[in-house]
């Protein structure tokens, strides 16, 4: 989906973006998402107070333009911090009037901020609702997850391509979040799907890792491997899901100590770090 990721590029902050385009972009996308909700607040109360397939199809389209325009007004609020001389945001040496200019690591943690916060308002509200919210429940949990596969890019250069302890916390918080949610919409496929790609993402944050660190993105696995584990354990999933999803999360696992192994990755906890083991 060509069209998706250049949304979210521009959201975490493409090439030559202004601040007055994450300004539009980010009050438009807001604008768009409550003025769904309004709408369909005012036909759900009018007809019934419950959810047709209709409203539910709004509700999941609403929630994506808010989770753009809160990308997109979160960068913007990064841009004005940064230009009000907040340093916490800027990297030595970088004018954030520039057109160019890429945010420091630290401003991961705003935009983690204010996803958490939006998919767990989103969680609130859907929680309040009946009828159908399948749609509106997927596009919820899948938002967490799905700003945790961009900043594998975007975020990673903010890093300077490495993997720093403020990438490290917002891919295990949001793919966590995720999977958490995947729970409440009652739906074992979509944990099955999310715990699968929540297993992936470390992966590909190592990719993108440089040599610095190498081996520090793929050893947090260790983490969602654990968020894995007492999340499947909940009764409300079918066990004959999870014994696939069980085979394909054991294949990751292997897969990740097979790339660890070739590559010679060191395996990096925090104050933790083992010495690479050479192989023989």
């Amino acid at each position: 989906m060509p069209f998706g990721r250049d949304l979210l590029s521009i959201a975490f902050g493409g090439d030559e973006q202004t601040q007055a385009n994450f300004l539009v972009l980010g009050i438009g996308g807001l604008l768009s998402g409550s003025m769904a909700i309004g709408l369909v607040e005012f036909q759900r109360r009018k007809g019934g107070n419950e959810l047709q397939n209709v409203h539910d199809y709004m509700l999941g389209v609403s929630f994506f333009f808010l989770a753009v325009g809160t990308l997109w007004g979160t960068r913007w609020l990064i841009g004005f911090l940064a230009e009000q001389g907040f340093d916490w945001l800027i990297v030595a040496g970088t004018d954030p009037t520039s057109t160019e200019w890429i945010p420091s690591a630290n401003a991961i943690y705003l935009q983690m901020t204010a996803t958490l916060f939006l998919a767990l308002a989103q969680t609130a509200y859907l929680m309040r609702l009946k009828g159908v919210t399948t749609f509106s429940w997927s596009v919820a949990t899948f938002t967490p997850l799905v700003v945790a596969l961009i900043g594998s890019s975007i975020w990673m250069n903010w890093s300077n391509d490495i993997v720093s302890w403020e990438l490290g916390i917002a891919m295990i918080s949001l793919t966590s979040l995720s999977m958490w949610l995947s729970l409440r919409a009652n739906s074992g496929i979509i944990f099955a799907v999310v715990a699968v790609t929540s297993g992936l993402v470390p992966l590909l944050y190592e990719y993108n890792n440089e040599d610095v660190g190498s081996g520090g993105a793929i050893s947090l696995m260790v983490f969602i491997i654990a968020v894995q584990g007492i999340l499947a354990a909940d009764k409300r999933l079918r066990q004959d899901l999870m014994q696939w999803t069980s085979a394909f999360l054991v294949g990751e696992v292997i897969l990740a100590m097979i790339i660890a192994r070739n590559a010679d990755f060191e395996l990096i906890l925090g104050p933790i770090r083992q010495k690479r083991f050479r192989s023989t």
